[in-house]
């Protein structure tokens, strides 16, 4: 028999969250709802998702207000059905707030520290969700221009269920060293291909976005075999063009005005353009030699607006599982014209993030259904 009493707390979207902050309830005490049904929003230090049901079921407390801030694992609220007694709420309640335990923060207070692998000269970021040593083949997600690992951060939960799941950042990204070589696609796809090899990876689904997704299909194109499968999230390299004052903005902004302005193109709902987001990212930007490694990769791989690398031909005649998931109203890259793509609407060049809940389904049902 399941438990009566069911509970819906602060989840852990990416490696390094430590607390959200409710921003409003979508349902009411009392409502009943449907596993999978929004419940409440919720505001990190990099932007605003929503919490899901993760079975169905009927509010009956909400435990934390709107505008409280609580660490991860908290109690948000309770939901069980309406025989069951407001009396054996407050126990269950009072129970849960008794037992909790913070998760525990790196011995020096901040924030986790990513593992680090020396690949072909490049000291290159990762982290991995889901046990490690878990038999079946890991799915290494790779990020867009300009983003980082955190850029998968309402991905990694649902993805290490059955697999682990990878995150690295890019040379000229990061936590990872400046140094980018010639920029190109080949040198980061050799790049991530040697993080392959480091954690023993012979076959691995990969999962890229925008210019990592090039990258993915770089490492399919030169060696297939190693790969499971292909989930590739507003792709480049599949069409010709690119916004190139995206690409200029967001790798010279100097000032918390500048980035704003780069940033609102990546989102359908521009206020997910938050504060501390443009903070954050302007603060990655101005570290030793990112811009010009930034500056560097764009050059190598678009020009004056033209993507230079085209897998069109590869794509076409390739037997790997292939997903493509695009936004309705992305700004950054058109929609890939001669492949099937799946198009999610409300969202512009980040899908992953604006709406999560969608792609986690669509890329854990791709996954599964290339391994059968």
């Amino acid at each position: 028999m399941s438990d009566p009493i069911k509970t819906i707390t602060v989840p852990k979207w990416g490696l390094t969250m430590e607390e959200g902050k409710v921003v409003t309830w979508l349902v009411a005490e009392g409502e009943t709802f449907s596993s999978g049904d929004e419940l409440l929003e919720l505001e990190t230090s990099k932007i605003a998702n929503v919490v899901e049901a993760q079975a169905g079921g009927t509010l009956r407390r909400i435990v934390a207000a709107p505008d409280e801030t609580l660490p991860v694992g908290a109690l948000l609220g309770v939901l069980a059905e309406p025989d069951v007694s407001d009396e054996e709420i407050d126990a269950f309640i009072a129970g849960f707030q008794e037992s909790f335990v913070l998760e525990e923060k790196p011995e020096d207070g901040g924030a986790a520290e990513p593992n680090y692998a020396d690949v072909g000269g490049f000291r290159i970021a990762w982290n991995v969700s889901g046990r490690a040593d878990n038999d079946a083949t890991p799915v290494l997600f790779i990020h867009g221009f300009g983003g980082d690992g955190n850029s998968w951060l309402f991905n990694l939960a649902a993805l290490s269920v059955d697999h682990p799941a990878y995150v690295i950042d890019l040379p000229g990204h990061g936590k990872s060293s400046k140094q980018v070589d010639d920029g190109s696609v080949e040198t980061l796809a050799k790049t991530v291909s040697g993080f392959l090899d480091s954690i023993d990876a012979e076959k691995s689904h990969l999962v890229g976005h925008s210019l990592g997704a090039a990258i993915a299909l770089e490492i399919a194109r030169t060696n297939e075999p190693r790969v499971a499968s292909l989930t590739l999230v507003a792709p480049a390299g599949l069409g010709d063009t690119i916004n190139e004052d995206f690409l200029k903005g967001f790798s010279e902004a100097n000032s918390r005005r500048e980035m704003k302005a780069a940033m609102t193109c990546l989102f359908a709902d521009k206020a997910l353009v938050t504060r501390d987001l443009v903070d954050e990212t302007l603060k990655s930007t101005r570290i030793d030699g990112a811009k010009e490694a930034l500056q560097k990769i764009a050059a190598a791989c678009f020009d004056g607006g033209v993507q230079k690398m085209h897998y069109d031909e590869f794509l076409a005649n390739t037997d790997l599982p292939t997903l493509i998931i695009v936004g309705e109203n992305d700004e950054i890259v058109p929609v890939p014209e001669g492949h099937s793509s799946h198009i999610i609407k409300g969202a512009g060049h980040m899908p992953h993030m604006e709406q999560a809940s969608e792609v986690n389904d669509l890329i854990c049902t791709h996954i599964a259904r290339s391994e059968n």
